[in-house]
């Protein structure tokens, strides 16, 4: 009975130990990670933290456990990150992801997308990724994109920015003031542009976009007319060009210009108008005409 007992003690003993050595292994596998793994209590406070922490925050474990997370989230942050927290129920399985700023012990801000689960307290087990570098490079693309704009603008050109997949379009100042609008006086959206087209320009500007979306044409360029503010049509040049594609190839964002060309387009008829009446004096008169330029190049007759 004895031994038996003995070998039952063994065997737990064991099983402890091996336990014992899973858990110091998941650990350690948690310590190497370069995100941080954090999980919290039902009221919010930090039970667990890995090694990460330390190491991206600057803050020891030990002092940061027992702590709500808010206190160390940027002031701004705070409030949505409460009520995200807070809009988390028991019955939820999976924390959608929430992107916000943490403040390192030596004032450097960074920025974390946090993703996890309600665990069964009531609390959070889950990661915050670092994605500073990713908010960095979209502020310097955002920059980017601000100055070829304001370089557009200076220019004489309206700007737009067309999401293909929302319909969100952005108009800038001059694009909007091309038709007599001030800045939030049209709606950011594709389907704005369509409802101010000519009718009669409608079906060429459609398929003209169809054919750049099909790649059959290398740009999309034409001119038509839009519904000015004071009801009367402008002529406008669009040019515009795919700047991101779906995987099937079709344009997912374009970038393009609107440029006025309502003087141009007016002094081409009021050429066209004076040829005519040229034509038709010259077809009435009895008399011979000769029209010759400076050259003695015979233009009519």
């Amino acid at each position: 009975m004895a031994d038996r007992e003995e070998l039952f003690i063994q065997s737990q003993l064991r099983l402890l130990e091996a336990l014992s050595a899973s858990e110091l292994a998941y650990r350690n596998r948690l310590d190497n990670l370069r995100e941080i793994v954090l999980e919290t209590d039902g009221a919010g406070k930090l039970t667990f933290l890995n090694k990460a922490w330390e190491t991206l925050i600057g803050t020891s474990r030990s002092a940061a456990l027992g702590q709500p997370l808010a206190p160390f989230v940027e002031p701004e942050d705070r409030p949505g990150v409460a009520g995200f927290l807070a809009g988390i129920g028991v019955a939820a399985s999976v924390v959608t992801p929430k992107e916000l700023r943490l403040r390192r012990e030596d004032g450097a801000v960074l920025w974390f997308e946090l993703r996890g689960s309600v665990n069964e307290q009531g609390g959070i087990v889950g990661s915050l990724y670092d994605i500073t570098e990713r908010k960095q490079l979209e502020r310097i693309i955002r920059e980017s994109e601000l100055r070829w704009k304001f370089a557009l603008e200076g220019s004489g050109q309206g700007v737009w920015d067309w999401d293909i997949g929302t319909g969100e379009v952005y108009f800038s100042p001059l694009w909007k003031a091309m038709l007599g609008y001030g800045v939030d006086e049209l709606p950011n959206r594709v389907e704005v542009w369509e409802s101010l087209l000519h009718p009669d320009d409608k079906p060429s500007v459609m398929a003209a976009l169809e054919a750049y979306f099909l790649g059959d044409t290398d740009e999309y360029a034409i001119d038509f007319r839009l519904l000015h503010k004071d009801g009367s049509y402008r002529w406008i040049q669009a040019k515009g060009i795919s700047v991101e594609r779906t995987a099937a190839g079709r344009p997912r964002r374009m970038i393009g210009v609107h440029i006025d060309i309502q003087a141009r387009k007016e002094a081409e008829q009021a050429l066209g108008t004076s040829e005519a009446l040229l034509r038709a004096t010259l077809d009435a008169t009895a008399d011979g005409i000769l029209v010759v330029n400076d050259r003695g190049r015979v233009l009519a007759a």
